[in-house]
């Protein structure tokens, strides 16, 4: 079963192909004419945790796309696949310490230096959490048509307890010679970042009584978190059930 709700956000139309995620973890492709399945793919093991909604992009010819499922332990990712037979191109985890792989014609993995583990280990998932860190794709994005090679990543909502999932689109747009991409995020926050160096611009409250933090320290790109206002640790009440209220 699915985390949360049985949904789809949508397909993506390549020449005769309208192509779309299943919540089984594959993904699909019909002939727009006849409704016939042009090719499926299994994305990942449903019985693991892995669910799939998001909408897949074209981006020259690959279909791009993320999974879902990060409240049952799965590691996030972004895939890339060749639309028109959906055989797998490359794989980039969204968190770092795990391996991103690209994909020769016979299927089998590459481990090419480009691809290889994303970021540092324990940079923003202490511990063994990277092992089960979450971060799953279940929007859309925007992207850059190259290799799946991380460029940069901004971490926005750091040890989130509160359920403040950063899926609002990042929009880009050109301010003053520079390419930049804004979101406004369920935390209450409306980012500004530079699109090519993932440098934080702006952190302002769109929305009133932020009570979670104070605000975002532009040096550091972190929030200004408020302690008595995290969500209450149930491991720490008499019954291990249930912990502290907040507003």
């Amino acid at each position: 079963m699915p985390c949360c709700e049985v949904v789809n956000r949508g397909a993506a139309l390549f020449h005769d192909l309208a192509i779309f995620a299943t919540l089984d973890a594959q993904l699909m492709a019909l002939d727009q004419a006849t409704g016939d399945v042009a090719w499926k793919e299994k994305i990942e093991d449903y019985a693991a945790g892995y669910s799939a909604t998001a909408a897949p992009i074209i981006a020259n010819g690959l279909l791009l796309t993320g999974v879902s499922g990060g409240e049952f332990g799965v590691v996030g990712r972004v895939e890339a696949c060749d639309s028109k037979t959906g055989k797998m191109v490359w794989s980039r985890p969204t968190v770092e310490g795990h391996m991103g792989y690209t994909y020769g014609k016979d299927g089998k993995d590459g481990k090419k230096p480009e691809n290889s583990i994303s970021g540092t280990t324990n940079k923003t998932w202490p511990g063994d959490l990277w092992k089960t860190g979450g971060a799953a794709t279940w929007l859309g994005g925007s992207f850059d048509p190259k290799t799946g090679r991380i460029k940069w990543s901004y971490q926005g909502m750091p040890n989130n307890g509160w359920g403040f999932d950063g899926v609002n689109e990042f929009v880009t747009f050109d301010m003053d010679g520079k390419r930049m991409g804004g979101k406004a995020d369920r935390n209450g926050f409306f980012y500004v970042l530079d699109a090519n160096s993932g440098k934080l611009e702006s952190a302002s409250p769109f929305v009133k009584k932020i009570t979670w933090a104070t605000g975002i320290d532009l040096k550091t790109g972190r929030p200004n978190f408020v302690p008595e206002n995290r969500p209450g640790d149930s491991t720490a009440s008499a019954d291990g059930k249930k912990g502290n209220s907040i507003i």
